[in-house]
């Protein structure tokens, strides 16, 4: 498992690029043509259960950065990247009129099933799975990459307090939170800043 971000983008990237070059080349034999097509933008910044999400529009594909983080790596690099990388090469596909079927015409380019025929023949051209869904288990993914959330240090007469932006805000408003224990109102601690902990 590669632990290095840069690493880790590098890789990704490097996949992408081989994948795109392999497909060029398969789809030669059936009259197919994506070489001007160009290599999308990669962004790291889904979260959820959504393992990777492709925007033909944008040329884009967006990976979940937590499943990237956890023992799902290697398959994250390799089936989710080209699970994606399968949509905008079909929509590049249909919308460049470069299916040898005529039939898709503009009328059907929209009502083109995400995971139908066209995109389950891509999967197949590079042998890979043409499954729709992932089963990476959630709840350990969390759990492996703890949670990180901004606070910024309050204190009173006998404790210091993580608080919220939210609380933040309120307290440069004019709201007051008071201790329960010394029953003092928090205050901002001296040369405090918002900063990631876990909690």
């Amino acid at each position: 498992m590669i632990k290095n971000e840069l690493q880790l983008k590098s890789k990704i990237k490097e996949n992408l690029e081989k994948y795109k070059n392999e497909l060029e080349i398969k789809l030669i034999n059936y009259n197919m043509d994506i070489s001007r097509m160009e290599i999308p933008i990669l962004d790291y910044n889904l979260t959820g259960k959504i393992a990777g999400k492709a925007y033909w529009k944008s040329n884009m594909i967006k990976l979940n950065i937590n499943y990237l983080n956890s023992k799902y790596q290697d398959d994250m690099i390799t089936e989710t990247l080209y699970h994606e990388y399968g949509h905008l090469v079909n929509s590049y596909l249909l919308r460049t009129n470069n299916y040898p079927d005529k039939r898709y015409d503009s009328f059907f380019k929209s009502r083109v099933k995400p995971h139908g025929k066209e995109w389950k023949f891509l999967m197949n051209v590079m042998n890979m799975s043409d499954s729709v869904t992932h089963d990476y288990d959630k709840i350990e993914i969390e759990i492996e990459n703890e949670r990180m959330y901004n606070r910024i240090t309050y204190v009173c007469l006998c404790n210091e307090w993580e608080e919220t932006k939210s609380s933040h805000n309120k307290m440069r408003r004019g709201v007051k939170y008071f201790c329960q224990s010394c029953k003092s109102h928090l205050v901002l601690k001296n040369g405090a800043k918002f900063r990631k902990i876990s909690i």
